[in-house]
Parts: C-alpha cells; sequence; structure tokens
C-alpha cells in the first residue's frame, strides 16, 4: 500500500496527506512524514482557483484551513491526529492491565527540540513532554484512574518509552 502511495507521487488532497502523515508516523518513518507534512503545508497561491483540481498542488489557506478548494475539515482533523502519532503511541495491553506507551515514536528531524501537553493516551494517561537536542526526553504522564503523576526518564536521545500497570480494582 505505502509504495502504491508513493508512486502516486507527493500531491494530494489534504485529507489524503494526513492519512499518509499518519501511516508514515505508525511506520516510523520520519522523513517520508516530513516529506508529506511539507507538502500538506505549502500554502495556496493568492490567485490558486477555487475549484477542486488533482493537478494543482493541494496546501493550506493563509488562515490554515486545508486547501482543497474550497476547503476540506476531514484535512485538518487528520492532520491533527497525525501530528498526535508522530507525538505518542499508546498501545492497551488488557489482559496485563498495562498500557505500553512510546513518546516521540517518529520525530522528525526538523523538532530536534519541543514540547506538547495534554495529548491523551490509551489507559486513562494525559502525557506532557519535552526534549531538546542533546537532551534526554522528559515526560509528565497523569494517571486518571488513581490521579497519580509520573516522571521518567530514559538514557535514549531518541524518544522515551514507559510501561505502566494499572491495578484493575
Amino acid at each position: 500500500m505505502l509504495f502504491r502511495s508513493d508512486a502516486r507521487g507527493p500531491r494530494s488532497t489534504g485529507w489524503a496527506l494526513a492519512w499518509r502523515i499518519a501511516l508514515r508516523a505508525r511506520l516510523r518513518d520520519p522523513l517520508g512524514a516530513e516529506v508529506a507534512l511539507a507538502h500538506f503545508l505549502t500554502p495556496m497561491a493568492p490567485d490558486a482557483s477555487d475549484e477542486p483540481s488533482m493537478t494543482a498542488p493541494a496546501g493550506v489557506y493563509t488562515n490554515l484551513f486545508c486547501a482543497h478548494p474550497p476547503f476540506q475539515i476531514d484535512g485538518n482533523l487528520g492532520l491533527t491526529a497525525a501530528v498526535a502519532e508522530l507525538l505518542l503511541d499508546s498501545r492497551a495491553d488488557h489482559l496485563a492491565a498495562s498500557t505500553d506507551l512510546l513518546v516521540l515514536p517518529c520525530p522528525l528531524p526538523a523538532w530536534d527540540s519541543g514540547e506538547f501537553s495534554g495529548l491523551r493516551a490509551r489507559g486513562g494517561l494525559t502525557v506532557d513532554a519535552r526534549w531538546e537536542a542533546l537532551g534526554t526526553p522528559r515526560a509528565r504522564i497523569e494517571v486518571d484512574v488513581r490521579s497519580e503523576e509520573h516522571t521518567s526518564e530514559l538514557q535514549s536521545p531518541m524518544y522515551l518509552v514507559c510501561r505502566l500497570l494499572l491495578e484493575k480494582k
């Protein structure tokens, strides 16, 4: 499926570009995600037509609305989800009553430092994270179930991995 997507070329509609970014995030392909994100965020020309076209480049209007004329909300909502996939991956293991959490699973090369707050993860978790180019990523994890906060650090500068065991009551 990825080969077909690449064979079509980088131009596409907003929702399809958002889908590609999310797919690349899940496949841990930061370079592919960064290329698709750059195409998504390409500014529309001021004289662009209001008629939908597969030959004209898609992009965004000056207000950052997804431009597949006249407007495509699923592109904007899809991009929000795709960026969340780039920043956080959580998998619930219901048999072990645990959640595997991966912070920055697919960091884009341009994101050598940054932060996010309030991303929700499976298992009733809220995650805040900060990273710097040469530093160890730090995350603050709030667990809704027991209202405990956990701060974790890892030696890896690439991403932060946590395995949280939540007791069932």
